[in-house]
């Protein structure tokens, strides 16, 4: 890509013969009629000169537009001669802006700095010359300081800082913490919540529990400060993400603070100014969700979920929803006329003309999406006696599929539309995988099977390392499908595997990955899984009464059955009636025992392999 762009420059500087030199008139020389025609006769006539700068910049723009606009498509497609082609047109674009800097002294100063923020920001979103980026913010910020253009050089030293988070995180956590007082000082609110807020994103791209106290500690100062002057959104917004972060530390104590987060935010929730943020009362929704979730609450996730689904209809209704997905928080300020040229995106002029801060936020086609994937979860529980799960889980498939990419077409960088694509790809995984329990859940194992296949395949086309946790469950539930199906051997085979193998003493594991390799959900009582409960009473019931005659034994025989059938789970129904029927014959109550086992072998009808009803009725009998 570099040797693009400095091929492109050296053209840039070999096209500098075609500069017209424009012939001015001397002011004292006269023209008459006579010598006018004579020379018209003698001479064609000199064509108007050309302003490059101008026509230049216009070329880039153009090149650089016609990029972007196949981005969306390239995201998905990912062929090399398209990919080839984009960055030709951003290397010829760039060419264009970079002759114009170094070929010509530009009169007017803002320009000089608008045109290298704009240079500069390019670099940054489709090349990997942070060198020369930084050496065009650095020409640009000693402009804006020698004519105080504060907004043009406040939106450089952001860029800066994103800039060096690429490759030198902490450098710009550093430089960010430098400037904060100088911000604080000369009482540049709007900026201070804009650096602030870039704080706690960058703080939240490392997995440290130092930097989300930073995190966090920015957030409080971000509130004090909104409530200082009441700015209602923000304090909304701090509090929302607040609730996001205490629930991604994941320690005992971080649902209940992030409720109380919560609970913040809910108090503005009916403020007016919300009225135009209907992203943000969604979010809030979607986090208390989470939260009920977290907590293995089923019956509250469920009564959460209805008023997420509320809360998204009325959101995805609401005009004031930009069809961008952007999000921006009002900070009081009145906008200057020229704002959005000098903010290079972080501010705009709101229909009310006060400077708001701009968040790339989501989209209505990925609200949908992740309401779809949150009610699908929700409802996993009641999986095996509702089919809501599947429904959700399928329409939710649908808006997150290759093929669908509607309202995503917007011309933006391709690295940009990559992160959305690998977003959607993401959230596709998810829903299939929860899809596979759900099918497991009803004893369904050739549809589970099917849709296990499916995931198996997305899986193995992420290239973005993302899905460490849906690889190891896939695992997990391809040893529980063997199973099912009568393959113990190769059950055993998956269940065993380095996949679902315990960290050794030392290595680092979210705790949702050792669940599945410690292949127990301990808390399966609160989270009402009843499959799970189901299997524990048969396997005690099989520890500790097989072969005894008594009352207790077949109290325990039954509550197992009557556990089983309602977990709607053919394979422990059976299992649960074949022991039943077993202990009832022993206690010599054969007619019981027959009806039993007549019901056993009905639900042994119900989905059940060949392999698994050999091995089962082998085991019957060896019993």
């Amino acid at each position: 890509m570099a040797n693009r762009i400095l091929s492109n420059r050296k053209q840039g500087r070999q096209s500098q013969g075609l500069q017209a030199t424009p012939v001015s008139k001397h002011p004292g020389q006269k023209s008459t009629p006579a010598s006018s025609a004579t020379s018209a006769e003698q001479k064609p006539q000199s064509p108007l000169p050309v302003d490059y700068q101008v026509l230049l910049l216009a070329l880039a723009e153009e090149y650089i537009a016609a990029a972007h606009g196949m981005s969306a498509t390239l995201a998905r497609t990912q062929q090399r001669d398209d990919i080839d082609k984009y960055y030709d047109l951003i290397s010829t674009g760039l060419g264009c802006i970079d002759a114009v800097l170094k070929n010509w002294k530009l009169d007017d100063p803002r320009m000089e700095a608008r045109l290298r923020l704009r240079y500069a920001g390019l670099l940054h979103e489709d090349t990997d010359n942070d060198f020369e980026a930084e050496d065009a913010l650095s020409r640009g910020i000693t402009i804006c300081e020698r004519h105080r253009f504060l907004d043009l050089k406040y939106s450089m030293h952001h860029l800066l800082a994103r800039l060096h988070a690429k490759s030198r995180p902490k450098a710009a956590l550093k430089a960010i913490d430098k400037l904060l007082p100088e911000l604080e000082g000369y009482q540049q609110t709007s900026w201070v919540y804009a650096f602030r807020f870039l704080r706690i994103s960058l703080s939240l791209q490392s997995p440290s529990s130092p930097e989300l106290q930073a995190a966090l500690q920015n957030l409080r100062s971000i509130s004090a400060l909104a409530e200082s002057h009441r700015h209602v959104a923000v304090i909304v917004a701090s509090a929302s993400l607040e609730a996001m972060v205490h629930l991604r530390a994941n320690t005992s104590e971080s649902v209940e603070l992030a409720q109380r987060a919560l609970a913040t935010a809910r108090t503005h929730q009916l403020d007016p100014q919300m009225e135009q943020l209907p992203q943000l009362l969604a979010f809030i929704d979607c986090l208390d969700l989470a939260c009920a979730l977290v907590n293995h609450n089923p019956d509250q996730a469920m009564a959460k979920m209805q008023a997420m689904q509320r809360a998204m209809d009325a959101a995805g209704q609401n005009s004031n929803w930009r069809e961008d997905g952007t999000l921006g928080l009002p900070v009081g300020q009145i906008a200057t006329p020229e704002l959005q040229l000098d903010c290079g995106g972080i501010f705009r002029t709101s229909s009310n003309g006060h400077r708001t801060l701009v968040f790339r936020w989501l989209k209505r086609s990925q609200l949908y999406a992740l309401g779809y994937t949150l009610s699908g979860i929700s409802s996993l529980p009641k999986a095996a006696l509702d089919s809501k799960t599947d429904k959700y889980l399928l329409e939710g498939m649908k808006l997150s599929s290759k093929d669908d990419f509607s309202g995503e077409k917007a011309p933006q960088p391709l690295n940009t539309a990559v992160a959305l694509a690998d977003w959607r790809a993401l959230m596709h995984r998810t829903m299939l995988l929860s899809l596979v329990f759900a099918q497991s859940a009803r004893s369904e194992w050739p549809a589970a099977n099917k849709t296990l296949q499916a995931l198996r395949k997305a899986l193995a086309e992420d290239s973005s390392g993302s899905s460490e946790l849906l690889q190891t469950a896939a695992t997990y539930m391809n040893g529980v499908l063997m199973q099912a199906n009568g393959h113990l051997e190769a059950a055993s085979g998956c269940f065993s595997s380095p996949t679902l193998a315990l960290p050794s003493n030392g290595a680092k594991s979210t705790d949702s990955l050792n669940d599945f390799r410690l292949l127990a959900i301990k808390a399966a009582k609160q989270a009402a899984n009843t499959q799970l409960i189901a299997i524990t009473m048969n396997l005690m019931t099989s520890m500790f009464f097989e072969g005894i005659i008594g009352e207790q034994a077949e109290k325990s025989a039954k509550v197992g059955k009557t556990l089983s059938q309602r977990a709607k789970s053919s394979l422990w129904q059976v299992v649960a009636g074949g022991m039943l029927s077993s202990t009832l014959e022993k206690c010599g109550k054969h007619e019981e025992a027959v009806v039993v086992w007549n019901d056993a072998q009905m639900d042994m009808e119900k989905g059940w392999s060949e392999t698994l009803k050999r091995k089962f009725e082998d085991t019957m009998d060896e019993s």
